[in-house]
């Protein structure tokens, strides 16, 4: 625990934040000491959304830890993206605790979205109003939060500073009104995505939903028109809705939110809810649906109602009533007209209880079909299956779907060839590089690794090297090598010629210039001396 009086948690202050209060207010100029001191560990990095030691924060804010939890990072967001508890709890103790492998808990490591680095996020107009509020500055929690890049309540575009590897992450500082940066207006789009991420943190922060996002999602797309009497999504009609409403954030050169999100084909996984999301993707879908996560949460269920049907209800008697109907010779359309089956469906029935199909253009004779079978069966491309027999690809899906246990084997085949080719990738390149490490070995061989690493990990952990011991590099003391730096550079006056010449003589290329923040006085001292030479040596 700190000695000196530890300032006050203000409300929507995000844990970040207040640590770097924490050590502006304290008595300590080294980082790491005051690390040490709070954390009881040098060296600490915190995230701006999703910080770890949380618990110790807040014990020494004064504060309840699930408060600052929530309340104070992007938590809510991440554990309401998760589908199972466990990995809910898992995120939570991952917080709470020393901070371990939350990047991978929280699903960002396989959302598959390029977020560009880590950065922190201010608003002018909100920084100029809580120094005459509460006196200094500070990072607000709903700024930090993924997806939000403008101010809700001034309506600004929030600036950033890089806090990612090689930025300011191992700084703790608050935001500077001294930091130059010209307002910007955001566009309707932003705004609105910003204010809806905002009030779904907040509405989170609260009550967590209790119906599944998947069962929410279909009750919304089918009032508007998005899904079938069937429960199936209306990808197209849907893909270019969305692509209409949010265009206005992909208008510009460069995105202000992952490009990967422009692409909504990830849609199809978040109504039928097979795997766990980014909450930007969620936050998207259900900011088209509805205008705000009160109202989307708050949908009812839609009333039962009894609809009489000719149908069968149950499955095998409505296949005896299609195969009945193929045999009194009536068209595919018509039966499934009146059924409401799919064309494509009871061409499959047809094909697997041997009933005669009359093909459109009378092409697939007995003895096509046998030789498609025949190169379905070696694992052979639908392409290039119609493209030798000279009929679309539907028609060759078709008949592998016609015969049982075929579509599992041709799976198979297509899983074996993975197989030896990963086996193949990983195992040449351990042939000619002996000495790599296994983090070498996964970038280079990342597909390769990676599908190993889940369907084959005893195979790769055999072939991989030894696990090496993690060297610990100590962090750069810019304060000492900056009065160094200057104590070289005041014996160089004769050589101050430029910049880069001053860089060449002290054997440190591009130095001053790129490090110009953390090196105040060379730099400083490095100007002086161009000067003063330029005034000794005028150009003739």
């Amino acid at each position: 625990m700190l000695t000196s009086v530890s300032p006050t948690y203000i409300p929507g202050e995000s844990a970040y934040s207040w640590v770097s209060q924490c050590f502006v207010h304290s008595a300590y100029s080294d980082r790491n000491r005051f690390c040490e001191r709070l954390f009881h560990r040098p060296a600490i990095r915190l995230h701006p959304v999703l910080p770890g030691h949380i618990e110790v924060t807040a014990q020494a804010a004064g504060v309840d830890p699930q408060y600052l939890l929530h309340y104070g990072t992007g938590f809510p967001l991440y554990a309401f993206a998760l589908d199972e508890q466990s990995q809910v709890h898992a995120l939570a103790a991952a917080m709470l605790g020393e901070g371990r492998g939350i990047i991978a808990l929280s699903g960002q490591a396989a959302s598959k979205l390029h977020f560009g680095g880590v950065c922190l996020k201010w608003c002018p107009a909100c920084l100029r109003g809580d120094e005459q509020v509460v006196g200094c500055g500070y990072w607000h929690t709903a700024h930090q939060l993924y997806g939000v890049t403008a101010c809700e309540t001034h309506q600004l575009r929030l600036h950033t500073l890089v806090a990612g590897a090689g930025g300011i992450d191992r700084r703790l500082f608050l935001p500077d009104p001294a930091i130059p940066c010209e307002p910007s207006r955001p566009s309707a789009h932003e705004i609105y995505l910003s204010a809806y991420i905002t009030a779904l943190h907040r509405h989170l922060c609260v009550q967590s939903p209790t119906e599944s996002l998947a069962e929410l999602y279909q009750r919304w797309l089918g009032q508007q028109g998005y899904l079938t009497a069937r429960g199936h999504l209306r990808s197209q009609a849907l893909l270019q809705a969305m692509t209409e409403f949010w265009q206005g954030l992909f208008a510009d050169i460069t995105p202000i939110v992952p490009p990967g999100l422009a692409n909504y084909r990830y849609v199809s996984g978040l109504v039928h809810g097979n795997r766990n999301h980014h909450y930007l993707k969620h936050a998207m879908l259900m900011a088209f649906v509805s205008r705000s996560p009160a109202e989307f949460f708050s949908i009812s269920s839609p009333p039962t109602v009894q609809i009489q049907s000719t149908m069968p209800s149950d499955g095998q008697l409505s296949e005896t009533a299609i195969l009945t109907l193929l045999v009194k010779r009536v068209s595919m359309r018509q039966i499934a007209c009146q059924t409401g089956y799919s064309i494509g469906y009871i061409k499959q029935l047809a094909l697997r209880h041997n009933q005669p199909v009359d093909h459109r253009a009378k092409r697939i004779t007995a003895e096509v079909e046998r030789g498609i079978w025949r190169q379905a069966f070696m694992g052979g491309a639908r392409q290039q299956i119609a493209h030798s027999h000279g009929v679309s690809v539907g028609a060759v899906e078709a008949i592998i779907q016609s015969h049982q246990g075929l579509s599992d084997w041709r799976r198979h085949l297509r899983r074996v060839n993975r197989l030896r080719e990963h086996r193949v990738t990983v195992a040449a390149y351990l042939a000619q590089h002996a000495d790599v490490s296994r983090g070498c070995v996964e970038q280079v061989c990342r597909t390769a690794f990676t599908w190993l690493y889940k369907h084959d990990r005893a195979w790769l952990y055999q072939q991989l090297p030894a696990a090496k011991r993690a060297v610990h590099h100590p962090s750069v003391d810019w304060e000492e090598r900056d009065r160094k730096l200057a104590e070289q550079l005041g014996l160089l006056a004769e050589q101050a010629s430029s910049l880069s010449a001053l860089e060449r003589a002290v054997d440190r290329p591009d130095c001053l210039r790129k490090y110009k923040t953390r090196l105040p006085l060379s730099y400083a001292l490095a100007v002086r001396l161009v000067a003063a030479y330029a005034a000794q040596h005028p150009m003739p």
